[in-house]
């Protein structure tokens, strides 16, 4: 007797139904578009619109139905396995999303990277290790036993040339030459900045670069460079010598307006009297009796001082006589 075969999905179907629980494999076609990298799936089909307003549960259950077929697809994809757990490898996405904040702007290329790709130089990465040829051996080209550090221990004399000054340290004067170096460096990183953003390096900057055509001060800002060296001293340039034809620039001062010698005294007093019988001009009192008050204090202060000054030259002096200095010594 042949044993009829079980159908097991259609029981456990039973069972989910029973407890309440949908199937995981949706009764409705598939024809969702998905992106995958994305998790996402998209559903182009028409909406049954007499089935969503007989029932409202419709666009849930539809839903739920989309999200379950989703699903199915992130399940049935490779997985790896860790300590943390199983994960599924995810492919490339296809949806192009849009960007959160805009597209950065170019950086405006500076003078050597403009030269650069006029004479198509290509920047060729150093090697970190360089052969000292004194050791005889590789070493670093920066940081610690570096060969740079080599050459300055090496270097231990310095020969001094015919018309060298012997009192001069040459080890100070090699250390001096070096931050120069690199104080243009700096300028000229400064100056590059100034040009990619449109700008001119301002005409009282010492320049330690080299100087550009574009650069020039002209007379006015000659004659400004020219005033604040001549006033920088402490005396204020009074009693600086001058170089051979300098020109003094002298600093023009704001005149002062006075009334004329000859003018109406007569009408200009009528014209503040009419003023102040008609009415025209507010004063204030309080301010106006403040002003007398302390005109009044100011002076009797005088008188007083006036009075003690008189009575101190009038009074007699007194004499010592020398018993009594001798008592008091």
């Amino acid at each position: 007797m042949a044993a009829s075969a079980l159908d097991v999905s259609a029981l456990l179907k039973k069972k989910n139904a029973a407890q309440g629980f949908k199937s995981a494999t949706p009764d409705k076609e598939d024809n969702l578009q998905y992106d995958l990298g994305n998790m996402t799936a998209f559903d182009i089909s028409p909406m049954d619109a007499t089935a969503y307003k007989k029932n409202a549960q419709f666009l849930l259950d539809y839903t739920r139905d989309n999200v379950q077929l989703l699903i199915n697809q992130l399940f049935a994809l490779p997985t790896t396995s860790s300590e943390e757990g199983i994960f599924a490898q995810l492919p490339k996405g296809s949806t192009v999303i849009p960007r959160e904040k805009p597209l950065p702007k170019s950086k405006p290329m500076t003078r050597w990277e403009k030269f650069a790709q006029e004479k198509g130089i290509v920047k060729q990465k150093r090697s970190r290790m360089v052969f000292d040829e004194s050791a005889e051996d590789y070493k670093p080209r920066f940081g610690f036993k570096s060969i740079k550090k080599a050459q300055v221990d090496a270097n231990w004399v310095v020969e001094a040339k015919p018309g060298d000054d012997l009192t001069e340290d040459p080890f100070e004067k090699i250390s001096s030459k070096k931050k120069l170096v690199q104080a243009k460096q700096k300028m000229r990183e400064m100056r590059n900045e100034l040009e990619s953003q449109g700008k001119k390096v301002p005409a009282g900057l010492v320049n330690l670069a080299a100087p550009l055509p574009s650069q020039k001060r002209g007379k006015s800002g000659l004659e400004k460079a020219l005033k604040a060296a001549q006033k920088s001293t402490a005396s204020i340039g009074k009693f600086d010598q001058k170089a051979f034809r300098e020109k003094e620039i002298k600093e023009k001062g704001i005149r002062r307006k006075y009334d004329s010698v000859v003018s109406n005294d007569r009408d200009r007093n009528m014209k503040m009297l009419s003023k102040v019988v008609a009415g025209d001009t507010k004063y204030d009192t309080t301010k106006a009796a403040k002003i007398q008050m302390r005109e009044d204090q100011d002076g009797a202060h005088q008188a007083n001082k006036d009075a003690y000054k008189a009575n101190k030259l009038s009074a007699p002096k007194r004499k010592w006589s020398g018993s009594k200095r001798q008592k008091r010594k």
